[in-house]
């Protein structure tokens, strides 16, 4: 079959799409586990004087969280600054995505040869305890540091770029964020734990995001190990993109939690974005048979 071109979404693009979503489903701001659960309040989002977010989650089913930072929201908003930088080459903009690439350069904890953005704070919906780790929010944070260093070539973006991406070679058992399989590729966990009583999600559209953040990271550096890295979790999402089919619909993780609308119209355009990139036969059909229930 010939390959078929679609029109290329950028990452950048669609993360400010996904904002006008539903009130649950506001991407980037917080970790959603529950979806469908209406327990979970609509996060409010201020700037400090840097211009790095501050999320205020309140209360997540009866237990307070409080105002904390999110690498994946700090990872958003950068993004945010970035686009209006290209678009309007402005010092203010420059600067305010610079700030939020420091962030990252200064909140990566060492673990020997990896490092770690932490959440500091538990996540009830997957039992998750404070501190855990996203392989979503360590992808996103690699395109952020490889654009600041093609921005200003000082060393310590990617530097602590690398740091983060050595993490997707640990396991979630040992401190990393992925879950590995000799013959099924490898799973980059979007909510990682090791505590034994945590929830496994193996949410489907953070680890899409998760193989997508390493590509662009792939783009910008030509790191060999980001490949590898990247046709790992191509491999694992070919072999387990089946047990996310619901009936034409999606389910937003493993526990067979039905995708509410804005998730699935992410999940069909994720799709996509990997089909225009590997050709795989595998993502065009899901593509195609989950379009069909987008509204």
């Amino acid at each position: 079959m010939p390959r078929r071109q679609f029109t290329t979404i950028s990452i950048s693009l669609l993360f400010i799409a996904l904002l006008a979503g539903s009130a649950l489903g506001v991407f980037g701001l917080e970790p959603v586990a529950s979806v469908s659960s209406s327990k979970i309040p609509v996060p409010k989002l201020k700037l400090d004087s840097s211009g790095i977010p501050i999320t205020d989650y309140g209360n997540v089913t009866g237990i307070y969280i409080g105002p904390q930072r999110n690498p994946i929201t700090i990872a958003h908003k950068a993004i945010d600054y970035f686009n209006s930088f290209e678009k309007n080459k402005d010092t203010n903009s420059k600067q305010l995505f610079l700030n939020t690439a420091n962030w990252f350069v200064g909140n990566t904890l060492p673990h020997g040869n990896y490092s770690i953005l932490e959440y500091k704070f538990p996540w009830p919906p997957y039992q998750l305890k404070a501190p855990w780790q996203s392989g979503m929010a360590q992808a996103q944070a690699l395109g952020i540091l490889a654009r600041a260093y093609n921005i200003t070539h000082e060393i310590k973006y990617l530097n602590t770029s690398k740091m983060l991406l050595n993490s997707f070679f640990v396991e979630v058992k040992d401190g990393g964020v992925t879950y590995k399989s000799p013959t099924n590729g490898w799973w980059y966990e979007e909510y990682a734990a090791d505590n034994h009583d945590r929830v496994i999600s193996r949410a489907l559209n953070g680890m899409i995001f998760s193989v997508l953040g390493i590509y662009d990271y792939y783009k910008y550096t030509k790191d060999p190990e980001a490949k590898y890295l990247f046709d790992k979790g191509i491999l694992a999402l070919k072999n387990n993109l089946a047990l996310y089919d619901n009936n034409g619909d999606s389910f937003y993780d493993i526990l067979k939690t039905p995708a509410n609308q804005n998730y699935h119209k992410t999940h069909v355009k994720l799709l996509q974005q990997l089909y225009d990139i590997t050709g795989e036969s595998t993502f065009e059909g899901y593509h195609d048979r989950w379009s069909t229930r987008v509204k």
